[in-house]
């Protein structure tokens, strides 16, 4: 197995004086990481679950909800659950149960002890590579803390996103103390690490390429400084050969998602959209997660696909992408660390920007989790050449950092509140997404200028109503339930869900013709759903022989 020599370099042998210089206070700084990370996510501690996912992920779901056994973990490792094969987030969410039984608090708590764990990885990785700690410090900080991440941290269906996080780190770690001791015991680390985190989610499918990139800079393997093109090409060679079981394990990984995703219908959302408005959504999706890392502002649970990007959005968005990339390019010798980091960026968001579609989404907040870690270490090591450029004092840098991080703090942690309850962060996500939102509630005018992801009313923007809608019905408040049923339908009117949950809270209120109405439709869109004709019948009997003012 190739191996480049003196791998070390300066900035492993700088990491290593430094940290024997700073091993006392250094530990004060990962204090301050998790200090950061507690103002923003403590509160969620006392955060409900929400009913996106979480019913499928843990109440409804028994192979996690009856805890650690032998047939659990089986099932966790040979069978597809939720359009997914992810064992290790099966066996995460039953050690949970296990622990801490259905309350709530216990699976925040873990969440955030995994995303704190994530912050320090990142931090000591950074610190380790480059040997720069101030950078280090405040790329993890802001990792801590950016309200983009909430999503992934405060929604306890998404432990995967954490958990997945958590191996990637790993791994990293991994490869740097292999190329650092040259010792086969690492590299073993580093396969097995890169194997659980995949088994937690398939996101981090782009791990070889990572390294790769990371071998360009900061770990100096892949260098056009000297020999050329053919030995830079040799040299890569190597390097891809050097990675080739990971390379393996992705394949594999992508293989049986692709067979999990299909077989479990998450696909069928994407199926009527073509080639070009899937490539057309990618291109304005990377922006749109551009603008939500830099100016985090009106993020929402869900943004529903348009279907179609206007032709303008599209190209604007492919133009912006191509001078950033020609940018980085231009830079690549002088400034590593802008090419990495956009590769970075660009790379571990291609799994999800929706080429192969996923959902009804056209993007997400949690996909960022890690690939937000690139386009932060290109912003902040370019701002520190910057800084050094024009010959800025170390206060004033100290007092600008401060200043970031305390107010991306503030955002995270009114982010965080949002998600307190299934009512609140639908109610929020509807404000964001929906520009109708407020009418629809009987509020005349609605803010103006809203920057989100469609402003016509979407066929996806059904499903948030309709689980605000059953928030409402489970917290008892039957009138607004009924309200956002009938928004949900006039947005989709072929759900069949949606009329059967609106007969329920119509027959709850009193309104039987109106349950009946709503009883009629539900089983007139699926004829052939066996288990929902019985219970629709079971119901029209009971209200057929009540009376008709119940």
């Amino acid at each position: 197995m190739y191996i480049a020599e003196g791998v070390k370099g300066p900035y492993l042998s700088m990491f290593l004086s430094l940290h024997e210089r700073h091993k006392y206070w250094h530990v004060g700084l990962y204090l301050g990481l998790a200090v950061l990370t507690l103002l923003v996510y403590g509160q969620t501690l006392g955060h409900d679950f929400i009913n996106f996912d979480t019913p499928t992920y843990i109440h409804n779901n028994p192979m996690v909800n009856g805890g650690v056994s032998r047939a659990n973990i089986y099932a966790a490792l040979t069978e597809f659950s939720a359009s997914n094969w992810h064992p290790l987030t099966w066996i995460s969410h039953m050690l949970d149960v296990e622990l801490f039984g259905l309350e709530p608090a216990g699976h925040h708590a873990t969440n955030v002890l995994l995303h704190l764990l994530n912050v320090w990885l990142l931090f000591g990785l950074l610190w380790r590579m480059t040997g720069f700690i101030w950078p280090a410090l405040i790329v993890a900080a802001v990792f801590a803390v950016h309200p983009a991440h909430v999503e992934s941290v405060a929604w306890i269906a998404e432990r995967k996103d954490l958990l997945s996080g958590l191996f990637f780190m790993l791994a990293l770690h991994s490869y740097v103390e292999y190329l650092s001791s040259h010792r086969r015991r690492y590299y073993f680390l580093l396969v097995v690490f890169a194997a659980l985190g995949l088994m937690s989610k398939p996101m981090i499918i782009t791990l070889p390429c990572v390294l790769l990139l990371l071998d360009y800079w900061p770990l100096n393997r892949l260098s056009l400084q000297s020999g050329g093109w053919r030995q830079w090409v040799r040299t890569l060679l190597a390097l891809c050969f050097e990675k080739l079981p990971l390379f393996a394990l992705s394949v594999f990984s992508a293989v049986i998602t692709l067979a999990a995703q299909g077989g479990g219908g998450a696909m069928r959302a994407g199926e009527h959209l073509s080639l070009i408005a899937r490539f057309g959504n990618a291109a304005v999706a990377y922006v749109f997660y551009l603008e939500k890392l830099i100016l985090p502002r009106e993020l929402a649970l869900f943004y529903p696909h348009p279907g179609h990007w206007p032709l303008t959005d599209i190209v604007g968005s492919l133009f912006i992408l191509l001078m950033i990339t020609l940018g980085a390019l231009y830079w690549a010798r002088r400034y590593p660390w802008l090419l990495v980091g956009w590769a970075i960026f660009l790379g571990m968001l291609v799994p999800v920007i929706g080429v192969i579609q996923v959902g009804a989404q056209a993007a997400a907040d949690r996909y960022t989790y890690l690939p937000s870690i690139g386009l932060l270490v290109m912003l902040v090591f370019g701002l520190r050449e910057m800084l050094l450029h024009f010959g800025l004092s170390t206060k004033f840098v100290s007092i600008a950092g401060a200043t970031l991080i305390s107010a991306l703090t503030m955002l995270g942690v009114v982010q965080a509140s949002h998600w307190q309850n299934s009512q609140m962060i639908w109610r929020h996500s509807l404000l964001v997404a929906d520009a109708a939102y407020l009418q629809v509630i009987g509020v005349d005018a609605p803010p103006a200028g809203r920057s989100v992801v469609g402003q016509s009313r979407l066929v996806g923007l059904s499903k948030p109503y309709l689980l605000l809608a059953r928030a409402y019905d489970d917290d008892g408040q039957l009138e607004l339930a009924l309200l956002h049923y009938e928004q949900s339908l006039q947005l989709w009117p072929d759900q069949a869900e949606t009329y059967y949950h609106l007969g329920l809270a119509a027959a709850k209120l009193g309104q039987k013709q109106k349950a009946l109405a709503a009883f009629d439709q539900a089983g007139a869109r699926e004829p052939d759903n066996a288990g929902l004709l019985w219970n629709l019948q079971r119901l029209r009997q009971f209200l057929d022989a009540t009376p008709d003012d119940l």
